[in-house]
């Protein structure tokens, strides 16, 4: 990007009139994936409730539920695999160990009865 070596008060004059308040300024540091936390929060609460809207059975959140809880495994797996690569062990193990904890919610999980025809019920 060029910035220009000069800029009348004029054109500073309209560029302050048409930048975003200070309070309503996304910051690259606090964005998820292009969302702030509050827009990542309705997101999220967007599509549950478009989720629910679409069956009303509390079994289609245990299973997204589900879901989440074994992507967020993996990808901590991956994150845990590639520190370990790096030679950056005690970060790994953080991240391993978090992985063990998502695994123990997982299995919680399944453990808790929807109803007689939950299916995805562990057996113990």
């Amino acid at each position: 990007m060029d910035f220009p070596e000069s800029m009348s008060t004029a054109a500073l004059h309209d560029l302050m009139e048409t930048a975003e308040p200070e309070t309503e300024y996304k910051s690259a540091e606090v964005m998820y994936a292009g969302y702030t936390e509050d827009e990542l929060v309705k997101l999220a609460a967007d599509t549950k409730d478009e989720i629910y809207a679409k069956c009303k059975d509390p079994m289609v959140h245990k299973i997204l539920a589900l879901m989440i809880l074994s992507n967020m495994g993996h990808y901590h797996d991956a994150v845990a695999t590639a520190l370990a690569k790096e030679g950056k062990t005690e970060d790994a193990v953080g991240w391993a160990t978090d992985r063990g904890i998502l695994q123990s919610a997982h299995q919680l999980l399944q453990s808790v009865s929807f109803g007689k025809n939950d299916f995805t019920l562990c057996a113990n």
